[in-house]
């Protein structure tokens, strides 16, 4: 029977390998020479790398196994894929589980959110937590299974199972440490302030439950955003939200939800989102160069930030 792909620590350019592997973020190309080729990650157990899959423009997210040769350019290797096999999902003993990693501890983290929220807002921030995650009565539980096992991004930081969890986690951390600090204003405002902030920073994200599917752009995904999602799922809690914080609560909370890209999507109108979308992307960054030293001490000098190679 076929195992898992392992690429060996020394491996070299041109040298074969072969086995099972999950391929996804696949995209499909043209080259300057018209050649059409599948580029994307493959997911093992002890990594997820880059591949390339040259004369096809069908190849979807799934399970195969492969054959081909390891390729370094520019000081960066992957794999060059010359054959793919698909496997179904459980044939063989294969689930898509079976090659996502993670470094995070579900239950510390999820537990660690639940206490970082009833210690820091009141009992309405609490109740709106649990109500946003779980809805008006407690009966989603799909989507806090979902919450505490999808990705945070498909290619960039916390693309690993419980990402979403971990990032939004720390996003609301980071808010409880800027609203908490004595030498700042935020430590004065209003706890109404305080519990938007801090929940709608945990569960700024929460829409991707519904964008992603096992960090891959689910079917829904491909129209709505994630938060065009959590605008709904608040939308649809609209009445209870304006009994605990009053339409203008609603309408700052939704602010989050929709302004928290800053920028690059919709500028900030809110205090309120503009501290959400600085928390956010600053754990983007940090959590990028934590990945990124993660790989130099592993031997990986492929680690760029803004096109310049880091040094330790």
């Amino acid at each position: 029977m076929a195992e898992i792909l392992q690429i060996p620590e020394d491996i070299r350019d041109k040298q074969a390998v072969g086995g099972v592997a999950y391929l996804r973020g696949i995209t499909i190309s043209t080259a300057k020479n018209g050649n059409k080729y599948a580029s994307g990650t493959m997911a093992t157990k002890k990594g997820t790398y880059t591949f390339k899959k040259w004369g096809t423009d069908t190849l979807e997210v799934g399970i195969y196994l492969i054959e081909g040769h390891w390729q370094v350019y520019n000081g960066q290797g992957g794999m060059i894929i010359d054959t793919v096999t698909p496997i179904q999902e459980e044939e063989g003993g294969f689930i898509k589980v079976d090659f996502l990693q993670s470094r995070y501890n579900r239950n510390e983290i999820f537990d660690s959110l639940k206490r970082l929220i009833i210690d820091n807002t009141s009992e309405s921030g609490y109740k709106l937590y649990k109500m946003l995650l779980t809805g008006r009565n407690g009966q989603d539980a799909k989507m806090v299974t979902d919450f505490a096992k999808e990705f945070a991004a498909i290619n960039h930081h916390d693309n690993v199972l419980h990402g979403l969890l971990a990032h939004s986690y720390k996003v609301a951390k980071i808010l409880v440490d800027v609203i908490n600090d004595p030498l700042r204003v935020y430590k004065t405002m209003p706890q109404d302030f305080k519990d938007i902030v801090i929940v709608g920073g945990a569960l700024h994200d929460l829409g991707k439950v519904l964008e992603y599917s096992d960090g891959e752009i689910s079917k829904m995904g491909r129209f709505i955003s994630h938060r065009t999602f959590a605008i709904m799922r608040a939308e649809d809690l609209k009445d209870d939200i304006v009994s605990l914080y009053g339409e203008e609560g609603y309408i700052k909370l939704q602010s989050i939800f929709a302004q928290h890209h800053g920028q690059y999507e919709e500028t900030p109108r809110t205090v309120e989102a503009w501290l959400v979308h600085k928390a956010d992307a600053f754990d983007a960054d940090i959590t990028t160069l934590d990945e990124g030293i993660q790989k130099l001490q592993a031997g990986d000098e492929s680690f760029r930030v803004d096109g310049f190679k880091l040094s330790m």
